[in-house]
Parts: C-alpha cells; sequence; structure tokens
C-alpha cells in the first residue's frame, strides 16, 4: 500500500473519529465500519461495484446498507468514502479509526490471535505484559485461528505484531521468490 493511501486512511478515520465523539456514538461507528470494511474486503465483485464511477454514490450506499445496517456518523463516512470512489480503502480507514479510538480510550483494545486456545495463565501474562508495554490497562479479545499453526499474532489498532508459524513461513517464502 502507498505511504499516500495509508495517510488518506488515517486522515478520513481521524476525521471520522472526531465526527463520532461529537455525535456519541464511537462504538458503534467502529463497529459499522469494521464489519463494512470487511465486506468490501473480503468481495472482490463487491468492491469492483463500489468503486465504478457509473454507479451513482446512492445505489452503492443501499448495497451496503443491505449488507450491514449504516446510521450516524458510519453512515457521513460510507457516503464520503462511496463519493470518491475509495472502498478499496475502507478496510483501512477502519483499522485506523479503531486505532484513533484506541488512542484516545483510557482502555486500549487488543486483539490477540491464536492457533489454539489458550489457557487463563496465559491469557493473564499476556495481558499483564501489554499493560506492561502500552502503559495503559488493556482489553483483550481473543480469537482461536488454526492456521496460524502456531504461536501469537497480535493485533492493536495498525500495529500488527505476527509471531506465528504461518506468519515466519510467508516471509520466508516471500524472502526465497525476492531472490
Amino acid at each position: 500500500m502507498k505511504a499516500s493511501e495509508r495517510a488518506l486512511q488515517h486522515q478520513l478515520a481521524l476525521m471520522a473519529f472526531r465526527q463520532a465523539e461529537t455525535a456519541g456514538d464511537v462504538e458503534e461507528t467502529g463497529r459499522t465500519l469494521e464489519r463494512a470494511g470487511s465486506i468490501v474486503r473480503r468481495h472482490f465483485d463487491l468492491r469492483q461495484v463500489l468503486m465504478h464511477p457509473s454507479v451513482p454514490a446512492e445505489r452503492k450506499l443501499e448495497l451496503v446498507r443491505a449488507l450491514v445496517p449504516v446510521k450516524g456518523t458510519a453512515e457521513a463516512v460510507l457516503r464520503a468514502v462511496l463519493d470518491r470512489r475509495l472502498a478499496g480503502l475502507l478496510s483501512g480507514v477502519a483499522r485506523a479509526f479503531g486505532a484513533v479510538a484506541a488512542a484516545q480510550s483510557a482502555t486500549a483494545t487488543v486483539r490477540v490471535e491464536a492457533a489454539a486456545p489458550l489457557a487463563k495463565a496465559e491469557v493473564a501474562r499476556i495481558q499483564e505484559t501489554l499493560e506492561r508495554s502500552m502503559h495503559r490497562p488493556v482489553r483483550l479479545k481473543i480469537v482461536t485461528k488454526r492456521e496460524l499453526i502456531g504461536g501469537l499474532r497480535v493485533v492493536t489498532g495498525e500495529l500488527v505484531i505476527d509471531g506465528t508459524v504461518k506468519g515466519a513461513l510467508d516471509r520466508l517464502g516471500r524472502e526465497l521468490e525476492a531472490a
């Protein structure tokens, strides 16, 4: 991804956060953007329609509304993204929104992905380590993903720390292709 696209995602997220904070719907906006971004990211055909110049912006918004309930600040953000044919950046805007919201919150939300279910002691140790390094309370969202093979992936906002076997194999594959 280009630095200019990442900067645009962050700028849109920051404006959306300010508007959502004023409207008092930060959590709802974050959830809606995350759901919409995930759907658009997974469905190539939908993304193509949402970025097509001949499809009116109102029709694009109707398509998204058919998949995700949209209102308030999230609707304004989606309208701005769709008006400018930037649907391909939506999942990045959602991630950046989450990062901005987390930075403004007293409590950080951190997603921890593991290949197998974690024991309570492991979760407590992870939480303690993250709270110490982030200098604030942490709310963990634990997700089991068997395809990771082993290890952990920690995601907070736009920061991803990938200590999984799958991540290591993917990096090795990219290095071998580049050689």
